[in-house]
């Protein structure tokens, strides 16, 4: 507009910023880096990039504004692609976009690394990664990412080494499974089994071993008959006439909790073979089961009803002490075999002796013949190769089927008492799951992602 000798005009800008990217990966992340340049009303100043991921489940949401030039999207599935898209603004409020698609590196296998050797590592720091480590004798075990070596461990794998997470909530002890122990846990040879009351089939379950204190009561049979223990299997009678499966653990039918309980154990079976073990939880389940732990001097989580707690419900909680991708590896209920299992390596470690872990495990349990539970790890006489109450104080719930409504624990719980009458901790005993139970719990395990 001309006013006599003045004028004036509005320059307007109309011109996006220039955006390019640059990323690097890993399996489970992606990083980008943008280079953005506006030449005409300059970019904003505060919140000028906006990342987006299209693909998978991403840790801190899939679009994140920031000032900063770089962003990192971890949690990422390996060997999958994802779309990265960055949004730049200017003062104009011109947006600039560029976007790329990246796809993540392959998992890198812990099985084929060197092993670092245990006396290197500094107890307490967390593993970023899974991690192959040698024990003082040479031995092997895993590290699972999202723990260390607890500061209070071993070096030995034949004394109990034990892993621990930021805080001490969550600690485990290592036990190693050679071919021979995994042929004595796993039936990989007889065929396809059909679980009880429902199609989901199987073709490995469960070995046990049964002994004499055992042999007037139970037969270990195979999943679908339920004459016997047996595992993986549905309860056709309790899991299906509470239905606790949905009502508890959030599944739409007997069938679905049927088919989770089958790959979760096959996965398990797969852990196992592949890192040669497996992990115990050091005390018994712990905390809330909200918020379940695996923590020392802490109130026992119980299938009680002042915790108005049950099998399932314990159930439950186990499989929330560890998991998502903070961590390599996920928690579950300890199975009977696994039980067998450990009871084994006490003895072949030369922690416990036959005896006392077969015929009378009164010297290493908590029998004084009360009503209530000590907390976890209350005295250093109650443990074995750093694995505490596993011969007493409680009895522990596993995933061991027994007819149509029972599981079954494990060891005797304190009100039995001591004495003369004797308590292996190899001892079976059959629980009805949907009932409270004042002296029953549990005890989580870890399988390696």
């Amino acid at each position: 507009n001309n006013y006599g000798d003045e004028a004036s005009a509005n320059i307007l800008d109309g011109q996006a910023p220039t955006v390019s990217l640059s990323t690097s990966k890993t399996y489970d992340s992606i990083t980008v880096t943008v280079n953005a340049t506006d030449t005409e009303s300059g970019l904003v100043a505060n919140d000028i990039y906006t990342y987006s991921i299209i693909g998978g489940s991403v840790e801190g949401g899939s679009t994140v504004t920031k000032n900063e030039n770089t962003h990192t999207f971890s949690g990422l599935t390996a060997e999958t692609p994802y779309t990265i898209k960055v949004d730049v603004k200017d003062k104009a409020n011109n947006t600039g976009s560029k976007q790329e698609t990246v796809t993540t590196e392959p998992e890198p296998d812990p099985t084929e690394q060197a092993p670092t050797q245990i006396d290197s590592v500094t107890k307490g720091d967390l593993f970023e990664e899974t991690t192959k480590v040698s024990d003082a004798s040479g031995d092997i075990l895993y590290v699972p990412k999202g723990f260390g070596i607890a500061t209070d461990s071993p070096n030995e794998i034949d004394d109990g080494i034990v892993i621990t997470n930021e805080g001490n909530t969550k600690q485990f002890v290592w036990i190693p499974v050679n071919d021979t122990s995994l042929a004595n846990m796993y039936n990989t040879t007889g065929g396809e089994k059909t679980l009880n009351g429902v199609s989901t089939t199987t073709s490995i379950y469960s070995k046990f071993r049964v002994l004499s204190e055992d042999l007037s009561y139970y037969t270990a049979t195979t999943p679908g008959d339920i004459s016997g223990i047996r595992e993986p299997d549905i309860l056709s009678s309790n899991d299906t006439k509470y239905k606790n499966y949905g009502t508890i653990l959030g599944y739409s039918s007997t069938k679905a909790m049927a088919d989770a309980m089958v790959e979760e154990y096959n996965t398990t079976y797969q852990s196992i073979k592949r890192y040669d073990g497996f992990y115990i939880g050091r005390f018994e389940l712990t905390g809330s089961f909200e918020s379940p732990t695996v923590q020392k001097r802490q109130k026992v989580l119980l299938a009680s009803n002042d915790m108005d707690g049950n099998w399932y419900k314990l159930y439950k909680a186990c499989k929330n002490v560890v998991t998502g991708s903070k961590y390599g590896a996920q928690s579950t209920m300890i199975y009977g075999n696994q039980w067998d299992e450990v009871c084994n390596w006490l003895i072949s470690s030369g922690g416990k002796t036959d005896k006392e872990v077969n015929v009378d495990s009164n010297s290493w349990g908590y029998f004084e013949g009360t009503a209530s539970a000590k907390s976890s790890g209350s005295s250093e006489t109650w443990q074995a190769n750093n694995i505490y109450d596993l011969a007493g104080n409680i009895a522990e719930f596993t995933q061991e089927a027994e007819g149509e409504s029972s599981r079954v624990t494990r060891g005797y719980h304190n009100s039995y008492g001591g004495g003369s009458v004797k308590h292996p901790v190899t001892k079976r005993n059959s629980n009805d799951v949907g009932y409270n139970n004042p002296l029953s719990g549990t005890r989580a395990v870890l399988y390696i992602k």
